[in-house]
């Protein structure tokens, strides 16, 4: 009997040494302020990138917006698809290669489409925007790329 109240202490002891480190984890504030910026920006209505609206913004307005942002290494024209290569000032959430990376769909000469590659969760644009009802996840394939 003296031997298992020992393990106990011992026990509550180390549960409490590991729950202190969580404690404190849980208690930081979360900045997710750059992460605002991307998906609501002021004055920009959802959908909204950097202030390239999908069918409203003109192909030209969305590389000129683009290459002034200081983000940009290169766009690729291929068919129907701008592909955006981005450089090392651009946030480090953005995806930086060619294959299978941030694309703009053109229709009409206006963004159809605008794809991002990028390093965040599905969970971190969740705690900003909510879940969507139509949300999915997908494996494909455009032009030769999968995504």
């Amino acid at each position: 009997m003296h031997n298992t109240v020992r393990y106990l202490r011992l026990a509550l002891y180390l549960i409490l040494i590991l729950c202190i480190p969580l404690i404190f984890i849980r208690t930081q504030p979360y900045d997710d302020h750059e992460l605002r910026d991307l998906l609501l920006p002021p004055g920009c209505p959802a959908p909204c990138f950097m202030g390239i609206r999908p069918g409203v913004t003109t192909v030209d307005e969305a590389v000129k917006i683009l290459e002034a942002s200081g983000w940009v290494e290169d766009i690729q024209l291929n068919n129907l698809f701008y592909y955006v290569k981005w450089n090392n000032n651009s946030p480090t959430w953005l995806a930086g290669n060619l294959c299978g990376g941030s694309s703009i769909r053109v229709t009409s000469n206006l963004v159809d489409v605008f794809a991002l590659d990028t390093s965040l969760s599905v969970r971190e644009v969740q705690l900003i925007l909510g879940r969507s009802p139509f949300q999915y996840v997908s494996v494909g394939e455009i032009e030769g790329r999968r995504y």
